[in-house]
């Protein structure tokens, strides 16, 4: 079962990109701890970037190195898309 955003508890924001914000986040059924990635569906869609964010996630599903971030789960909602 792919996870949904009210299954998370927002704890802060840790940064702020271009066209993202990450957030640490604690799933709330297991309380793991996580850093969630949510891109607005919007901005994406506006500039064209659908194709740099499936790369992304493409990519991630791949790699599996110490020094690069492990993707757990990608979502999508009518606004948002998010991957952590």
């Amino acid at each position: 079962m792919v996870p949904k955003l009210k299954d998370f508890e927002i704890l802060k924001v840790i940064g702020k990109g271009g066209f993202s914000t990450v957030l640490e986040v604690r799933k709330k059924d297991t309380c793991m701890i996580y850093a969630m990635k949510v891109i607005s569906k919007t901005f994406v869609v506006q500039k064209g970037k659908a194709d740099q964010i499936m790369t992304e996630r493409n990519i991630l599903t791949k790699t599996n190195h110490p020094f690069i971030v492990k993707l757990h789960y990608a979502f999508q909602s009518v606004d948002i898309i998010i991957v952590y």
